[in-house]
Order: C-alpha cells, then sequence, then structure tokens
C-alpha cells in the first residue's frame, strides 16, 4: 500500500441549526482527496478531488468548528470505498429514467431514476472540470427527490449511454492509485460519451475487476508488515503493538469484501 496515503474518520458536529451528525471517511494523497459516507450499505456517495499537476494540491483534513477529524488505517478506509463500488456496481439499471443535464462544457451532470417508487433506485453523476482539478461526485440511494429537477433541466438520454459513462467512471474510480495517472484520459472520455461524439461498447465492470488491485495491495502490505514482526527485533513493543493491529484491520477488511 502507498505509504504517502492517510485516512481519516470525519465526523460533522451537530448545531442549532443542524443537530443531527453525519460520518465520512476519507483517502488523502497530495493530488487527490476522496471522501465516502460512513452508512455506505444504505448510502453510497462518493466524492473525488484530483489536481491536474504535479505540485500538491490537497491539504490533510483538519479539526475545525464544523468538523471532528481522527486518523484511522487506510484498510478502514478501503472496506467503505469498495462496498461503495460494488453496490453501485451492482444496481440494476434495466428500466428507468435516464437524464443529462449539461450546464456548460466542462459541468454535466447524469442521472438514473428506477421506474419503481419503492424502493426507487438512484444514481447521480456530477462531474465538474476547471483548469487545475476535477471535482467529481458519484452518489447512489434510494431517495427520487431531485427526479423532478432532471426531468425539468436535463435532456432524456439512452440508457446505453448512462451505462457507458456509469462503466467509464467505475472503472476510473476502480485503481484509486492511479487516479492522477488517468485523470486526462477519463476528463476526454467522460466528455466525448455526454456529448455523443464516441459510442463504444459498454464494459460492465466485473466485482473482481473492482476489488482485485486492492485486494493484491492488501495482502501485500499484509505480508510486508508480519516480514518485519519476525526479522525486525529492534521496534519498540508500541510500534509492534501498532503493526498488529494493521493487520487486524486488513483482516477484517479482507473478510468483509468476500462476504458483500
Amino acid at each position: 500500500m502507498n505509504e504517502s496515503i492517510k485516512s481519516y474518520y470525519l465526523t460533522t458536529k451537530g448545531s442549532d441549526y443542524s443537530p443531527r451528525r453525519s460520518s465520512k471517511v476519507a483517502l488523502w494523497h497530495k493530488n487527490y482527496y476522496v471522501e465516502v459516507q460512513e452508512d455506505v450499505e444504505s448510502k453510497q456517495d462518493i466524492e473525488v478531488y484530483v489536481g491536474r499537476f504535479a505540485e500538491e494540491v490537497c491539504e490533510k483534513p483538519k479539526n475545525n468548528q464544523y468538523e471532528k477529524v481522527q486518523p484511522i488505517l487506510n484498510e478502514l478506509f478501503f472496506d467503505h470505498y469498495l462496498i461503495a463500488l460494488k453496490r453501485l456496481n451492482k444496481i440494476d439499471l434495466s428500466e428507468g429514467e435516464f437524464y443529462l443535464i449539461a450546464h456548460n462544457k466542462d459541468w454535466f451532470q447524469t442521472e438514473f431514476y428506477s421506474i419503481n417508487r419503492k424502493p426507487c433506485n438512484n444514481i447521480s453523476i456530477d462531474f465538474r472540470d476547471s483548469i487545475d482539478s476535477l471535482w467529481l461526485m458519484v452518489h447512489g440511494h434510494s431517495k427520487n427527490g431531485m427526479r423532478v429537477n432532471a426531468r425539468k433541466n436535463g435532456i432524456p438520454i439512452t440508457s446505453t449511454q448512462f451505462k457507458q459513462i456509469l462503466d467509464l467512471t467505475l472503472n476510473y474510480l476502480s485503481d484509486i492509485e492511479s487516479l492522477k495517472i488517468l485523470l486526462l484520459n477519463y476528463i476526454k472520455s467522460f466528455k466525448s460519451l455526454c456529448e455523443g461524439e464516441i459510442d463504444y461498447e459498454i464494459f460492465k465492470i466485473s466485482d473482481e475487476k473492482i476489488f482485485e488491485k486492492v485486494v493484491d495491495q492488501l495482502k501485500v502490505r499484509k505480508r510486508n508488515i508480519e516480514q518485519r514482526l519476525i526479522q525486525n527485533d529492534e521496534d519498540s513493543e508500541i510500534v509492534r503493538i501498532k503493526m498488529r493491529g494493521e493487520i487486524n484491520g486488513i483482516n477484517y477488511a479482507l473478510e468483509t469484501i468476500k462476504t458483500v
């Protein structure tokens, strides 16, 4: 696992205006930042920020008057992140309404709403490209409150076009350590699909592809820690306890992935 990435648990503080708290897990790298809703079983919200250039563009999350920030193991972030991707991938898109809202040449929204109202399945992809970064939000939940807005401000698109955009996005997000490397190609392909300039055969991303790379990284990280525990006697007991805790976190993530 890339040692330059750090994970955090974010808790929104209640207020007089909004006493309800929400929690997220986040992954930080100097060139990209990803947040996932903690309650990933019922709501698959992924927010991604990726910088275009080499210099550091993402600040580490910090405690403030609105949010409490706590460091966590990277494996706990990936546990939630992979569940979100897998659940988005499994939503039935065979029947429904599909819309494209083109705010301008760099800001697109695509929306899916299932025909069945109870429960309603909704997937929303909000794509915002700028000079120095990409801001991408993917939401999956059982609410249809924005259907009226999509009908009013969007244009209907085919299920094929929406599936292509979704598959492209899930493929891009499935390789999280390559978000910056693949950024320009993803941006170009996303815009081309929205503008109807390319038409390629749908590639439905498999669950195996979603998990394969990250699972391999987790296993390599686990082996490295185990080797260090065996071969290095110079680590303090506190360090060794932390490493054993990380192994437990990796095992938990791997077991969770198997059962989702």
